[in-house]
């Protein structure tokens, strides 16, 4: 009897080994799916570490499209003002804005399928411009380039494409519309702005690049030259801009802004306007003016402890 209880006891070890052994199956099956998994993960995160790694190895990391007022690129996501002087007229009237603009191609390699969207007010007419107001430069040849007009309910848009842009090369374009009346609303308008003004959209994006956009806003100034341009953002806009600017942030955010100092550059130029035969409108002479950039710091200790009954806290 003994023996036999021997025997039992070692079939019934034998019995929960068979048990364990049957559980091992499932433990592996388990550890296939984890395996599975992580080989998911690695391949997943490669997948997100690829692209820049290929591209560095194309020669496009690090590159990126960038857009300038002729030869001056400008910064993407705020506004960028150009101001422009006018003939001594009435403050109604209306003027047809050239819009100067470049692409810059900053990649190590040609970058394909490029385009550039500028996007108006409907109320700017740039839908009832022929081709003769659009011009390009640059080392595309006018065949190569496609030029369209789309409009919608509330905005006309000038469409540019090209197959391709060398790297290192740019391409510009002088497009066009009319100014309307600008709402200004609790604001007043700076000392001889003329109420009158252009806000475009720029959107620039090609199979290698993100879409890009830019916000420009043309302003109609009182003056009548490039010089005096320069005095009225000196002597009356940057004031009125460091004014706001106090206006707006903190003792210590204006605090902080005059420690760590950043210039605004707006940018200007002088289109010699010829007066159109109807309708108060004006039209720039071919042969314009190079822009000019104007910079200034908007922070200025003597305001630091200014309006003290505004923010302040």
């Amino acid at each position: 009897m003994g023996r036999k209880r021997i025997k039992n006891k070692r079939f019934n070890k034998k019995s929960i080994g068979n048990q364990s052994e049957v559980k091992n199956p499932k433990s592996r099956s388990i550890s296939k799916i984890l395996s599975a998994s992580f080989i998911s993960l690695l391949f997943a995160a490669f997948g997100v570490f690829y692209p820049p790694i290929s591209d560095y190895w194309s020669g496009r990391f690090g590159g990126r499209l960038s857009l300038g007022v002729l030869n001056e690129k400008i910064p993407e996501n705020e506004p960028v003002y150009i101001f422009f002087s006018t003939p001594n007229n009435n403050r109604g009237s209306k003027y047809i804005v050239p819009v100067q603009l470049t692409i810059f191609n900053e990649f190590k390699n040609s970058e394909e399928s490029v385009s550039l969207s500028l996007k108006y007010p409907k109320v700017s007419g740039r839908s009832l411009f022929d081709e003769s107001y659009v011009t390009h430069s640059g080392i595309r040849s006018k065949s190569e380039i496609f030029h369209e007009i789309n409009s919608s309910k509330q905005y006309d848009y000038s469409l540019y494409k090209l197959d391709f842009l060398p790297k290192g090369s740019d391409f510009a374009i002088i497009d066009a519309a009319i100014t309307s009346k600008i709402d200004y609303g609790e604001r007043f308008p700076v000392l001889f702005e003329k109420g009158q003004g252009l806000d475009v959209e720029a959107t620039v994006y090609s199979e290698g690049d993100r879409e890009r956009t830019w916000n420009l806003k043309y302003r109609a100034v009182n003056v009548r030259s490039a010089l005096g341009l320069q005095a009225w953002v000196q002597q009356y806009y940057g004031k009125s801009i460091a004014i706001d600017l106090r206006r707006e942030l903190t003792f210590f955010q204006y605090l902080r802004g005059l420690i760590l100092g950043r210039d605004i550059t707006v940018y200007g130029f002088e289109p010699h306007f010829n007066e159109a035969l109807e309708n108060d409108l004006y039209i720039p002479r071919k042969g314009l003016e190079q822009y000019k950039g104007f910079k200034f710091d908007p922070y200025v200790w003597g305001l630091l402890f200014a309006f003290k009954g505004s923010n302040n806290t």
